[in-house]
């Protein structure tokens, strides 16, 4: 019920897939200080190439049903991809990774992997330890997005 109810702070999102994108993790967040309910979040930044197009799509393309992402362009200048995982532990998350992986095996070949194409990977575990304030150095520092992107 608490998704449907909107935070105003996501109100000021300059776009829908933002708003929604945020609520879902500020949900997640919640989830797992009040009621020790696992989720990850991943930060993948494309460096400029030939194939980052084609690796972006190949990214979005392995959404599962309950993630969700959110596409954005960091202060860096660089393509970068979200990843929400609710429900799933940093082990968990690991599998992720893995599948990632395997599907660029097999579009860009046996030798490639997601350091070989320059994608930075960041993860963040929103357990019971990691807060907002950590949540909040995680996504603007580290990832060196802003609060007119995403929103906690």
């Amino acid at each position: 019920a608490d998704l449907i109810l909107s935070d105003p702070q996501f109100l000021q999102l300059n776009d829908w897939d933002s708003q929604e994108f945020s609520q879902n993790l500020k949900r997640s967040l919640i989830d797992a200080q009040n009621h020790g309910l696992d989720a990850s979040l991943f930060f993948l930044e494309v460096a400029e190439s030939s194939h980052s197009e084609a690796l972006l799509h190949l990214i979005e393309g392995s959404r599962r049903g309950l993630d969700l992402q959110r596409r954005v362009t960091n202060q860096r200048g660089n393509s970068c991809v979200l990843v929400l995982l609710p429900l799933t532990s940093a082990e968990g998350a690991q599998g992720y990774l893995f599948r990632l992986n395997t599907l660029i095996n097999e579009r860009f070949g046996m030798a490639q992997t997601l350091e070989s194409l320059e994608v930075r990977v960041s993860a963040h575990d929103l357990g019971v330890g990691n807060g907002h304030d950590a949540l909040r150095r995680f996504l603007y520092n580290e990832c060196a997005l802003n609060d007119q992107q995403v929103a906690i």
